[in-house]
């Protein structure tokens, strides 16, 4: 979760989404479309792929009008494309709508009525997300102990620790 940005909160919770959204009809393999573009979270996690970048799009060509635009944008240089199995990006975790509908999180109805409120969107989400938020903040916390915890350790120490693992 991004500190301080509650639409990104929301928008990752699937807390704020039309109403549709949680039973959108195109949320499967099947595809009316001649291509399908979005996030590709989940690369390399079903399928070895090595890449730099850690956030890649997936382009997913449906028809073959659709493989004709890809193969016309490739010859372009207008894009660079990387060919996977057609199968990863709905078996991969990052990408469930391809496979199903958004399903809303627990607690959409009590942002709805806060926001109703009139409490503000930002005040909203964190009054339905409390959970989430503390249970980060309390992971935060722990990283940040470690941390300061590993800066108190002396170097020499640090050093012959790692030599005994190494063994």
């Amino acid at each position: 979760m991004h500190e301080g940005d509650e639409y990104y909160r929301a928008f990752s919770q699937n807390l704020t989404f039309r109403k549709c959204c949680y039973s959108c009809g195109f949320s499967r393999k099947e595809r009316i479309a001649d291509i399908t573009i979005g996030d590709f979270s989940g690369l390399g996690s079903s399928i070895p792929f090595e890449y730099t970048r850690r956030k890649n799009s997936l382009v997913l060509a449906n028809t073959v009008k659709g493989v004709g635009l890809l193969t016309k944008m490739v010859s372009t240089n207008y894009i660079s494309l990387y060919e996977r199995q057609y199968d990863e990006a709905y078996t991969a975790e990052g990408n469930p709508n391809l496979r199903h509908p958004s399903i809303p999180h627990r607690n959409r109805n009590i942002f709805l009525e806060e926001y109703a409120k009139g409490v503000g969107f930002d005040e909203a989400v964190r009054f339905a997300l409390t959970e989430e938020f503390l249970e980060w903040n309390k992971m935060k916390n722990r990283v940040l102990l470690k941390r300061w915890v590993y800066s108190l350790i002396p170097r020499s120490l640090k050093e012959k620790i790692k030599k005994i693992l190494k063994r």
